[in-house]
C-alpha cells in the first residue's frame, strides 16, 4: 500500500466511486444507528478530493492506494500559519479499511504528517488532536510529540425550535437605538480588520485555560476560512455581529449548516465583558436561530457546545443554553489536546 497525496494524482472516475463508497462505510461505522440522519450526498463527499493551499493555510489530504489502485483509507490535516512564530497543525479526516488495520498503516500516515510538516514549516510547531485518551497520548509520544494541555467541551441538541419563544425573548429589542445588528456570510471587506480583532478577544474569553495559546486571526486567514468551509464548500456559514452607536463591533455569534440544511453548529457566541448582562448575547443567538430555521424549514438538529472548566463565563453560557431549549448530550464530549514537536 501506497500513501499518495491526491494533488500529484489524476481522479478518475473509477476513483471517485471507490472513494465514496469507502467514505460511505466510514460513515456507517462512526455513526452506526445515527448513519440515516448524517450521512452526505456523492457530491458533498468527493468536495473531499478538491486539493486547497493557500497562503498561510494548506489542506493537505492523501490516499491509501492498494498495488492495483483502489483505496483502502484516506487521511487529512490543514496547517495554519498563525504568525511567524507559531504554526498548528490540525489532523482532519481519517480512515483506514477494516481488513487493513493493525498492520502498522495508522502509524505510517502519521509519520507522512509529521514528516511533511517538519520539511515545509521548518521550525517548531503544535499539533492539535480531538481526543483525550491516555494511550494516544502515549503513541504521540513515540512520533515525537510531547503533551502540552488539554480542554474538554460538553455538546449540547436543540431538536425543538421554538420560534415564538425565541422572538418573544428578542422583543425588547425591537426599538432598540444603541445597539444594531450585521449579517452576513462573507465578512464585508470594510469591516474585516475590526472583526478579526473582535474574533480574536472573544474567542479568548471562551476557554478557561490559554489553551490554544493566543489566538491569532488575520484577514487572509479568515478568507481561507471561509473558502473552505462557506459557501464554496457547500455548506452555509453565516455570522451575526454587534454594533454599538458608535458602529464598533462588540459582539458576534456564528452557524454552521450541514447536511443539505438538517444540521447546524451554532459555534462561537459572545459579547464583550463591558456590554455584557444586557441580553446581548441571547439576542443575536436567538436571531441567529430564527433566521437560519427560515432559510432551512427541514432543519432538525441544532448543536453547540459548552467549555468545562470556563470560568469566565460558563455558567453563564449554560444558562443561556438551557433556557434556549438546548440540552446536554449526555457522555458526549469533545476533546481538544494540544501538543508540540520541535
Amino acid at each position: 500500500m501506497n500513501i499518495v497525496d491526491i494533488s500529484t494524482i489524476e481522479i478518475t472516475n473509477e476513483l471517485k466511486l471507490n472513494f465514496i463508497e469507502l467514505y460511505q462505510s466510514y460513515f456507517r461505522e462512526i455513526l452506526g444507528e445515527d448513519y440515516e440522519t448524517f450521512k452526505k450526498n456523492n457530491s458533498d463527499l468527493l468536495k473531499w478530493l478538491d486539493s486547497f493551499n493557500e497562503k498561510d493555510f494548506v489542506h493537505k489530504k492523501y490516499l491509501i492506494l492498494t498495488e492495483d489502485e483502489s483505496i483502502d483509507g484516506f487521511f487529512a490535516f490543514r496547517i495554519e500559519k498563525q504568525n511567524e512564530d507559531r504554526f498548528q497543525v490540525i489532523p482532519q479526516d481519517s480512515y483506514i479499511s477494516i481488513h487493513k488495520r493493525r498492520m502498522g498503516m495508522g502509524t505510517k500516515c502519521w509519520n507522512a504528517m509529521i514528516n511533511y510538516c517538519k520539511d515545509t514549516i521548518k521550525q517548531e510547531f503544535e499539533v492539535i488532536v480531538s481526543t483525550g485518551l491516555v494511550g494516544t497520548r502515549e503513541f504521540f509520544a513515540t512520533l515525537g510529540l510531547t503533551y502540552l494541555q488539554q480542554r474538554v467541551d460538553q455538546k449540547f441538541l436543540l431538536k425543538e425550535l421554538n420560534i415564538e419563544k425565541l422572538q418573544s425573548q428578542n422583543d425588547e429589542f425591537q426599538n432598540i437605538t444603541d445597539f444594531s445588528l450585521l449579517k452576513f456570510q462573507n465578512c464585508p471587506e470594510e469591516i474585516i480588520e475590526q472583526f478579526c480583532i473582535l474574533y480574536k478577544k472573544i474567542k479568548s474569553f471562551a476557554a478557561s485555560t490559554n489553551y490554544l495559546g493566543e489566538y491569532e486571526l488575520t484577514p487572509e486567514l479568515r478568507r481561507n476560512y471561509e473558502k473552505q468551509y462557506g459557501i464554496d464548500s457547500g455548506n452555509d456559514w453565516r455570522t451575526i455581529v454587534i454594533k454599538n452607536s458608535g458602529d464598533e463591533l462588540i459582539g458576534l455569534t456564528e452557524v454552521y449548516v450541514v447536511n443539505n440544511g438538517t444540521i447546524a453548529f451554532q459555534e462561537l457566541t459572545g459579547i464583550l465583558p463591558q456590554y455584557r448582562r444586557k441580553g446581548l448575547a441571547r439576542w443575536i443567538k436567538n436571531q441567529m436561530l430564527i433566521d437560519i430555521k427560515q432559510v432551512y424549514p427541514d432543519l432538525q438538529e441544532i448543536f453547540t457546545r459548552n467549555y468545562i472548566g470556563n470560568t469566565n463565563s460558563g455558567e453563564a453560557v449554560l444558562a443561556m443554553n438551557q433556557s434556549i431549549g438546548y440540552n446536554p448530550i449526555k457522555y458526549d464530549y469533545q476533546y481538544k489536546t494540544r501538543y508540540i514537536i520541535d
